[in-house]
């Protein structure tokens, strides 16, 4: 527990103190979630999808009334040596924070966090928040390997991009600028620049790796700001990394091994292979149809690979989670990538993370989007 420890401190409370915390009357238009039942909820759906939970941390704060969580996570395929997942949570008894949870990562040697993404989903306690949790909660936890790995593409180009001292006293006063860094941390993250505290960092030279590191360390024991700040403290990295510009490259560009969960040949195109796309229109009579065409506009329907799995006999769906979307995810992953091993591998996540979201009339997608997805771990539009 000592990782999480450290950014909990004295607010760090059992499982047992925590839940019982009494929830207050709810009222016509405030209908509390009890903290039992929104964390169990996240563990239970976190199971159904492999991810285990190796560590946790809880804290509470304004006698009781707001909690924040920290969970290490262990993600199905992913190995680094030197980060890992966590989870943070959030919710409230005094109407101060919406329920919602946010991917970040934590780096081994030096226990620092950061969070990169936008809280990944937010209700206010209303009446019909408790209908609606279970599925925001499964539709959130099934993108998270996706989010995690997009921030390990994040970490791989920090490590190799090399920076100057002068590269860093301008990267102070950018973090400055966004609300990061405190004007008296700025000393404390060039003295950790020059000067890191940890060797496994001086190994690594004047990186952007040590950089971001000497920021997030200052950033530590600000727990209830931290993923604001590390959020901040992301996108100035990823800025001067070129971060976005690599996403947009071509799907042929690798990372290191390590990286991330999609790091096999299936993420390149297939040798000789000409783009095709995919189009999803819905008829008259509501029936969800799907076509597939070459370079050469020739248009056939695309197969349901009701061979590799049957999730929905009665055909594709789109724009939500559920069954009729895992088939078309399952049968687009196939057939772009032409690897099943891959498509049974990854459907579920590429559901929750594209198919769940496409419009619910009509979409198009090309198998180069589609690969670029799985390679970046970014959700299209």
């Amino acid at each position: 527990m000592k990782g999480l420890m450290l950014h909990c401190g004295a607010q760090l409370k059992t499982r047992q103190e925590v839940f019982a915390v009494p929830a207050p009357p709810g009222t016509a238009t405030y209908t509390p979630l009890p903290y039992e039942s929104f964390l169990k909820r996240i563990e239970k759906q976190l199971a159904v999808e492999g991810i285990q939970i190796f560590e946790q941390g809880l804290a509470l704060a304004k006698d009781g009334q707001r909690l924040f969580g920290l969970m290490t996570l262990k993600m199905p395929e992913f190995v680094a040596p030197d980060y890992g997942c966590v989870l943070g949570l959030r919710t409230s008894y005094d109407k101060s924070l919406a329920n919602g949870v946010c991917i970040g990562a934590t780096v081994f040697v030096c226990d620092n966090l950061s969070f990169q993404g936008e809280v990944t989903f937010e209700r206010k306690h209303t009446a019909g928040m408790l209908r609606d949790l279970s599925w925001m909660i499964s539709e959130t936890v099934s993108t998270l390997p996706m989010r995690f790995a997009a921030q390990s593409v994040s970490f791989e180009a920090y490590k190799q991009r090399k920076l100057s001292d002068n590269d860093v006293h301008d990267l102070a006063i950018r973090l400055w600028d966004v609300g990061a860094l405190g004007l008296l941390e700025i000393p404390k993250f060039i003295n950790e620049w020059r000067e890191p505290r940890y060797p496994e960092f001086v190994q690594t030279g004047k990186t952007a790796w040590l950089a971001f590191n000497a920021a997030t360390e200052v950033a530590k024991g600000d727990l209830w700001r931290l993923p604001a700040r590390t959020k901040a403290i992301h996108n100035v990295f990823d800025d001067v990394c070129k971060i976005q510009q690599l996403r947009n490259d071509s799907s042929d560009l690798t990372i290191e091994s390590g990286a991330g969960i999609f790091n096999e040949t299936y993420t390149k195109p297939p040798v000789g292979s000409q783009v095709k796309r995919y189009r999803g229109t819905r008829t008259h009579d509501g029936c969800c149809e799907v076509t597939v065409s070459d370079a050469a506009g020739r248009e056939q329907m695309l197969s349901p690979r009701f061979d590799l799995r049957n999730h929905s006999p009665s055909g594709f769906e789109w724009g939500y989670s559920g069954s009729g979307s895992a088939q078309l995810a399952l049968a687009l992953l196939a057939d772009a990538c032409q690897n099943d091993e891959a498509a049974l591998r990854h459907y579920q996540q590429f559901k929750g993370a594209v198919v769940a979201g496409f419009n619910k009339s009509s979409w198009t997608i090309t198998d180069l989007e589609i690969r670029r997805c799985i390679h970046y771990h970014s959700a299209l539009k």
